[in-house]
């Protein structure tokens, strides 16, 4: 089985903080945000727990 590595960030709502973790499979192109219908950064665990990140890549 072959297994894809993901590229991974955290980027502003709206380009400004509040911040989100965002994955997407390595060396893809796609710049689209996909989130679970009825998803808010309200209440959510990049809320909770923060998403700025450690700087690891």
């Amino acid at each position: 089985m072959k297994r894809e590595s993901l590229d991974w960030a955290s980027i502003g709502i709206g380009g400004t903080p509040p911040s989100v973790a965002i994955c997407r499979l390595a060396n893809s192109h796609s710049h689209e945000l996909r989130v679970p219908d009825g998803w808010r950064y309200q209440g959510s665990l990049s809320e909770a727990f923060g998403a700025e990140g450690s700087g690891r890549k």
